[in-house]
C-alpha cells in the first residue's frame, strides 16, 4: 500500500529546518535535496527550475509541492517494496512494470495519431473559410484599379504609387479577413482542445487501471487555450525585379499590381492558418509530453529501486535495515515539508 502523505496549509519545517509557510518556493527546493539523495537527478532540476520561476503564485507553488512529493512517496514505497521482494523476483517485477509502461506509450502514440486526423480536420475547415477569402479577390482588385485611376500622377510614378498602394490594400483585406475568421477560428481552438483534454483524462485512467501509478492531477484537463495569433501590421510583399524593370503605363502598372497583391493575400491568410495550426498542435503537445514525461519519470523511479534494493540486498540483513531507516528518514522529510 502506497504511503499516504498528509498534507495541511500550516507553517511547516522546512527540510533544513527553517520554518516553511504555504506559497514559499523553498519548499520546492526542500523536496529537491529529498529527491537529490534518490539520485533522481532529473526530479531536482525540474522541482529547481520550477521553484526559481518568477510568474508563480501561491496556488501554483503549493500544487508542485503536492506534485513532487507525490513523485518522491512514490519511488520510496517502491523502493521498501523491492528491499521486501527477494532478489529473483526484482527483475520480473521491473520487466512486468516496464511491458505495461510500453503498452501506455503506445497508446499515447495512437491517440496523437487520431487527434493529428481530427485536427486536420480542424484546419481544413479553416482553409476552406481562407479559399471563400481569396475567392473574393476580384473586390481587392476592384478596390487597387479604382485607385489606380484616380491617381494624377507622373508615369514613373505611377508603377511605385501601384506597387505601394497593392502591398495596402492586400494588408487591409488581410486584416478583415482575420477579424472575420478570429471567433470561429478560437472556438475550434477550445473545441480541440476540450476534446483532446477528456481523451488524454480517459488515457490516464486507463494506464492507472493497468496498475501504473501516473499521477492523476497537475494540470493535464487544465491547459489554456492559446491566444490568437498575432497579426502583422505589415505584410512583406514578395520582391521580384518587375517591381523595378517592368511597365511604366497604367494598364501594364495595373496588371503587375495586382498579381503582387494577390500573393501577398495568399501568403498572409497562409500565416494566420500556419498560425493557428501551430497554436493547436503546440496546445495538444503541451498533454502528450506531460504523460511522456509522467511515463518516463515512472520507469526512472522502478530502475532505482530495483538497483538501490540489489545493492542493499548484497550487503545481508545489516545492509536492508540501514536502507529501510534511511527511506524512513526520506518520507518523514517529505512529510514535514509537506506538512503534517
Amino acid at each position: 500500500m502506497q504511503t499516504k502523505v498528509i498534507r495541511g496549509r500550516r507553517a511547516e519545517e522546512g527540510d533544513g529546518g527553517t520554518r516553511r509557510h504555504a506559497g514559499d518556493p523553498n519548499r520546492l527546493r526542500d523536496l529537491a535535496r529529498i529527491a537529490g539523495d534518490l539520485g533522481a537527478d532529473e526530479m531536482v532540476h525540474d522541482a529547481v527550475a520550477f521553484a526559481d520561476r518568477n510568474d508563480l503564485t501561491a496556488e501554483m507553488i503549493d500544487a508542485a509541492v503536492e506534485r513532487y512529493a507525490d513523485r518522491l512517496t512514490f519511488e520510496l514505497d517502491e523502493r521498501r517494496a523491492a528491499l521486501m521482494r527477494p532478489p529473483a523476483l526484482t527483475g520480473s517485477h521491473s520487466a512486468e512494470l516496464g511491458a505495461l509502461i510500453a503498452s501506455a506509450q503506445q497508446w499515447l502514440r495512437e491517440l496523437a495519431q487520431q487527434s493529428t486526423t481530427e485536427q486536420d480536420g480542424l484546419i481544413a475547415r479553416l482553409n476552406a473559410e481562407r479559399d471563400r477569402f481569396l475567392s473574393r479577390f476580384d473586390l481587392a482588385a476592384a478596390r487597387l484599379r479604382q485607385d489606380i485611376e484616380q491617381a494624377v500622377v507622373g508615369r514613373w510614378r505611377l508603377r511605385a504609387l501601384a506597387m505601394e498602394r497593392a502591398g495596402e490594400v492586400a494588408a487591409a483585406r488581410v486584416r478583415e479577413w482575420f477579424a472575420e475568421v478570429k471567433s470561429k477560428a478560437e472556438a475550434m481552438q477550445v473545441e480541440a482542445i476540450g476534446r483532446y483534454a477528456i481523451a488524454t483524462r480517459q488515457l490516464v485512467e486507463r494506464i492507472r487501471a493497468t496498475g501504473v501509478k501516473i499521477e492523476d492531477e497537475g494540470g493535464l484537463a487544465a491547459a489554456a487555450v492559446p491566444a490568437s495569433p498575432p497579426l502583422a501590421v505589415e505584410l512583406r510583399l514578395p520582391f521580384r525585379w518587375s517591381s523595378i524593370l517592368g511597365s511604366s503605363d497604367r494598364n501594364g502598372a495595373l496588371a503587375e499590381a495586382s498579381a503582387l497583391m494577390r500573393d501577398a493575400m495568399e501568403n498572409g491568410s497562409a500565416q494566420i492558418v500556419n498560425a493557428y495550426h501551430e497554436a493547436l498542435l503546440l496546445a495538444r503537445r503541451r498533454f502528450e509530453w506531460e504523460i511522456a514525461l509522467r511515463l518516463r519519470a515512472i520507469a526512472d523511479s522502478v530502475k532505482r529501486a530495483a538497483d538501490a534494493a540489489r545493492a542493499a540486498q548484497s550487503e545481508g540483513a545489516q545492509g536492508i535495515a540501514n536502507e529501510l531507516n534511511r527511506l524512513d528518514e526520506l518520507l518523514r522529510r517529505v512529510a514535514v515539508v509537506v506538512g503534517r
